[in-house]
């Protein structure tokens, strides 16, 4: 059994990686489920990946702590998508409880929010890599601003401007999380100095 964690900043291609491996499975007659967390907002809970807009996952779809998943199967893969919105305890119990029935168990997750504080998830993971974690893996994207590569934050976008405090799950169709690099990303602080205090919530 390996222990994996893929992470990286928004559109570093986390989603592209955990939709490619399902896909990829399923080519080979292997067998793949994804997990989810669950999240305080139900609009969010969909039993569904998209990807790009065209490319969907809606089959073995669960969501932690709301669906029963199925223990008495081999998976070939368990794929556990948005890990920084899960906590420590949800962490263990995909470790403890659903691991031992696959072969591969992959988390995706981003390190750390829009305002530079990590995800206690994903950092208890990173803490802990040796004990917990056969592989780690690192993504990078190209920076929304400057366009260069090697972009490992995210910068959280409001109607195209850099965003100050706002809610940490906060999905609306005028907001975006894109990549940026440590000189394009500009924090909520620098942008409430620059606005006077002025927020854009």
């Amino acid at each position: 059994m390996a222990i994996s964690l893929i992470y990286g900043p928004s559109g570093s291609g986390k989603t592209y990686r955990l939709v490619r491996t399902y896909i990829l499975a399923g080519r080979y007659n292997l067998t793949a489920i994804v997990i989810k967390p669950r999240l305080y907002d139900a609009r969010f809970n969909t039993r569904e990946i998209l990807y790009e807009n065209d490319i969907k996952i809606t089959e073995n779809v669960y969501i932690l702590g709301e669906d029963r998943i199925p223990q008495d199967v081999h998976y070939d893969f368990i794929l556990v998508e948005n890990t920084q919105f899960m906590s420590i305890p949800e962490i263990h119990t995909i470790l403890d409880t659903y691991a031992v029935l696959s072969n591969n168990v992959v988390f995706y997750g981003t390190p750390q929010d829009y305002a530079g504080v990590p995800f206690p998830a994903v950092k208890y993971l990173l803490d802990n890599k040796n004990e917990l974690l056969d592989v780690t893996e690192e993504l990078t994207a190209k920076c929304y601003a400057c366009k260069k590569p090697g972009a490992t934050l995210t910068q959280r976008l409001i109607n195209g401007v850099p965003a100050t405090i706002t809610p940490e799950i906060f999905i609306e169709p005028f907001v975006k999380h894109v990549p940026a690099c440590e000189q394009c990303y500009t924090s909520p602080e620098e942008i409430l100095g620059l606005t006077g205090g002025k927020t854009n919530e």
